[in-house]
């Protein structure tokens, strides 16, 4: 009986994440994977999202006048919904570029398998790091920091390979 119990649970656990990373992946936007996107595309956007589970600024606030722990409470979920909101918007934009990428390999002269299997792995490794900065947001503050810096530097290296291919394409031409 125990052993059903955890198979069950198991497999709830797997179809879960399978839902989730499907919906993480399904979200681009074609209309918006184009080159004037790709040519105005900046990581600056993303800077105040390492800002927002800083520590400091809680331990700022217990020190302050007038503090209740309502305040902490409301601090931290108002900053989990922020950088949930940046989540998306690194996802989605990881999505454009991935978007992008299957676009140039589809229309390259050469064939770029090993590049195409490459990118399918940085999906799915990209997609398991929202999950699991996500689960972690859950528990912020209790379990320490919380960076997002491996979603960041997925998505800077995505661009930067998608201007290697542009300029080996280009140089091609």
């Amino acid at each position: 009986m125990f052993l059903v119990a955890v198979l069950g649970t198991v497999v709830v656990v797997l179809l879960t994440f399978a839902l989730l990373l499907r919906r993480l992946t399904s979200h681009v936007d074609a209309e918006a994977s184009n080159p004037d996107w790709l040519e105005n595309f900046s990581m600056d956007r993303f800077a105040p999202m390492g800002r927002l589970l800083d520590p400091s600024d809680l331990k700022f606030l217990e020190s302050q006048p007038g503090y209740r722990p309502s305040l902490r409470a409301r601090l931290i979920r108002e900053r989990r919904r922020a950088v949930i909101g940046y989540i998306r918007l690194l996802a989605g934009d990881f999505n454009r570029l991935i978007a992008i990428a299957k676009l140039m390999l589809i229309y390259s002269n050469e064939d770029r398998q090993e590049f195409a299997k490459a990118l399918w792995w940085q999906q799915v490794r990209f997609h398991c790091n929202v999950l699991s900065l996500r689960c972690r947001l859950l528990l912020w503050p209790s379990v320490g920091a919380v960076d997002g810096s491996a979603l960041l530097g997925a998505l800077r290296n995505l661009r930067q390979q998608i201007d290697q291919l542009s300029l080996q394409r280009a140089g091609a031409v």
